[in-house]
């Protein structure tokens, strides 16, 4: 089994590469910041959805099947959740995949110069279809299929990606309005109307 702290510490190495970067290319403190922040981030949904890592070797048992860890139905884990599970669990699991995504809906398009809508929802869906996807890849290769992977998951890890969108175009709409008015008092003022 490979626990989190290899996770954590290739995450410190990555972040102390990027800093390393910055500082050598001069890239804008703002920017480099804002990178740290999505490195923590994508690392901290890394050691979330894939440790710790189980592994088949000698003395191990070959355990799993890929017909098991796939689950292809759109809300079937949703809806067996809110119906079977304790509440506090479907609560974690459901909420969980939602709230884990909401801040790369905000950091991406802090992170893009150009912020077509198109090419959001095809990041929006290529982040939870690259986890899913990684997982069973994972499981296929270590001889393991310890984490299912689950259409479930993809849509609710949209969902989280679309609500972390719409917070960072609403408070770009309230910053812009903000300003605006600022801009516009700042005027009066100066021309005494």
């Amino acid at each position: 089994m490979i626990g989190e702290e290899y996770g954590i510490i290739a995450m410190f190495i990555i972040l102390i590469v990027h800093m390393i970067y910055s500082a050598a290319t001069k890239k804008s403190i703002i920017r480099s910041v804002l990178i740290s922040v999505f490195i923590i981030y994508i690392s901290t949904v890394i050691l979330i959805t894939f440790f710790p890592i189980v592994y088949s070797h000698e003395g191990y048992t070959h355990f799993g099947s890929i017909q098991s860890s796939v689950q292809i139905v759109p809300f079937h884990t949703i809806k067996n959740m809110l119906r079977y599970a304790p509440r506090r669990m479907a609560f974690e699991q459901v909420g969980g995949n939602i709230i884990m995504t909401i801040p790369f809906g905000i950091l991406l398009p802090l992170l893009l110069k150009r912020k077509k809508v198109l090419q959001l929802i095809l990041y929006a869906a290529a982040l939870p279809v690259c986890i899913e996807s990684l997982q069973l890849l994972l499981g296929y290769l270590l001889g393991t299929y310890y984490r299912m992977a689950d259409i479930d998951d993809v849509i609710l890890n949209f969902m989280g990606i679309i609500i972390g969108y719409i917070i960072y175009f609403v408070s770009l709409l309230i910053y812009r309005k903000v300003r605006k008015s600022r801009a516009d008092h700042k005027n009066n003022d100066l021309t005494g109307a």
